[in-house]
């Protein structure tokens, strides 16, 4: 399994985000409460925050190393990332959504991906309607769709299920890990919800106070714990 090896520095305004560790493939959840540091530790390693010092890497591919003065464009890191709003273009119909990532390949190409991706998240019959006519479920899968179209090596999501209600974010849950498991695509998420780090994750890197608390299986790391001293912020 291919390895991904995150050492980051980033202060922003008073939070200082100090991070470093280092998994392997599956799905992997940066867990921890509001305002620990996982959605920055996420768009450093999609390369949307530069970090004033550190490294990362995936498998043999940096990304990021500022000892040697390198950082390599988000869009040449070959990663797909799903924002917590799904981003999708109101102007443009799920199938116009979906190609825009890989509009610059051929258009046998686009019609063949779109076709496989319409098929892998069930979204045949909504291929001509436009984000406004969608479910939050629906927007969903076309932003996975749209993320997963160039073949990424490595797929980010940020709060993935947080505008979903509970029943709809269960289905999603099982989808997702019916995904990356079918695609043998390695994922990191970030999510806040133990239950969903307990479903869904093969390892879990807690975070908080912008450093890393704990890495392993998620029933290692998110075992029930007495709440203990005065900075303890995780208690079941």
């Amino acid at each position: 399994m291919v390895k991904l090896a995150v050492a980051v520095h980033k202060r922003l305004g008073d939070f200082q985000l100090a991070v470093d560790f280092a998994v392997e493939g599956g799905l992997i959840v940066l867990f921890g409460p509001s305002g620990c540091g996982k959605s920055s530790t996420l768009a450093a390693i999609a390369g949307l925050l530069q970090p004033d010092r550190g490294r990362i890497a995936l498998g043999e591919e940096v990304f990021c190393d500022s000892e040697r003065n390198i950082h390599i464009a988000p869009q040449r890191r070959r990663l797909g990332f799903v924002f917590q709003n799904y981003a999708l273009f109101p102007h443009l119909n799920v199938e116009r959504n979906i190609c825009f990532a890989i509009d610059r390949e051929s258009r046998d190409f686009q019609r063949e991906r779109l076709r496989e991706l319409l098929t892998l998240l069930r979204l045949e019959n909504l291929a001509h309607r436009y984000p406004a006519e969608l479910s939050g479920g629906q927007q969903q899968r076309v932003a996975l769709a749209r993320a997963l179209a160039p073949h990424p090596r490595l797929l980010l999501l940020d709060e993935p299920f947080s505008a979903l209600d509970s029943e709809l974010r269960e289905e999603l849950r099982d989808e997702l890990k019916r995904l990356q498991i079918e695609l043998a695509l390695p994922v990191v998420m970030v999510t806040h919800t133990r239950s969903e780090a307990l479903q869904l994750a093969d390892t879990v890197v807690r975070l908080d106070l912008g450093q890393v608390m704990a890495v392993g299986s998620a029933a290692a790391v998110l075992s029930p714990t007495p709440r203990t001293g005065n900075n303890a912020r995780f208690s079941w």
